[in-house]
């Protein structure tokens, strides 16, 4: 199901892990900082952020796939992918040149 994938995809992503134990700790640890009550305040209002959101995303997607079609999605998908591949490269290629 949709909601079971964006779990799998959420705790698979490496950048999840390594921005809760970098950016992620230091606003709980702030928060805690200012009492019980805050960090739940935080903890509460940091959720629904997230979950309008992730709605908000989910809502636009869906509708613009419907809008546009999926021969658009899918080309902008596989540019997407380009890109992506692009620039990873060019990181890697550029890493190894800082190297020698």
């Amino acid at each position: 199901s949709p909601f079971v994938a964006g779990i799998l995809m959420s705790a698979w992503n490496p950048y999840f892990v390594v921005w809760w134990v970098t950016v992620g700790a230091t606003l709980v640890y702030g928060a805690w900082e200012f009492g019980v009550w805050q960090f739940v305040l935080f903890a509460v209002l940091h959720w629904s952020l997230d979950f309008v959101w992730d709605s908000l995303l989910s809502i636009t997607t869906y509708r613009g796939t419907k809008l546009l079609g999926p021969r658009f999605l899918k080309s902008v998908t596989l540019a997407c992918g380009a890109l992506l591949l692009f620039f990873g490269g060019k990181f890697v290629l550029d890493a190894v040149a800082h190297l020698t």
